[in-house]
């Protein structure tokens, strides 16, 4: 069974007052984490899909969905709003004449994991955008990708003229 309860998630948390102060590796400034990725699940218990927002970098505005071979930027109220379940009632005014309509909506996803990284040592696992670390033949098939993609629009644009 599948619990699709809303629960809310933080961009940065401080756990101190859940550790231990006498604990062998005890700090008193290493307690704070950021959200560094959210993987999310689709779906019923029985069957579903999985796909991942992980943050970029530093900035808390550049976050990435992935999800199979499609990535686009994602905002905030994706991440920390649309990914939980459950039954919701939606109110919609009707054709602009005032009557208000409701539906139950059912949303079938939850974030699933939550990958959260010491405040202080994010600098390990994030980096800052550096295309140097891309393969050649990578940036070469992504280059292709792209052009293939420019002419499959501009096709497509002079079939609609024509």
């Amino acid at each position: 069974m599948k619990i699709n309860d809303y629960f809310e998630y933080y961009d940065e948390i401080e756990l101190s007052k859940y550790l231990d102060p006498s604990a062998e590796n005890y700090s008193k400034e290493d307690n704070t984490y950021i959200l560094h990725s959210v993987i999310v699940h689709q779906g019923s218990a029985n069957s579903g899909h999985y796909y991942a927002y992980i943050k970029q970098n530093k900035h808390p505005k550049d976050w990435l969905l992935f999800n199979d071979e499609h990535v686009r930027p994602a905002d905030r109220y994706e991440i920390f709003k649309q990914n939980f379940g459950g039954n919701y009632e939606i109110f919609k005014n009707k054709g602009g004449l005032g009557e208000i309509v409701s539906n139950n909506i059912n949303y079938e996803r939850s974030a699933y994991i939550l990958v959260y990284i010491q405040k202080t040592r994010q600098h390990k696992f994030v980096c800052q955008n550096n295309l140097d670390i891309i393969p050649s033949h990578l940036k070469k098939r992504f280059e292709n990708e792209k052009e293939d993609e420019k002419n499959a629009a501009n096709k497509k644009k002079r079939d609609l003229e024509n």
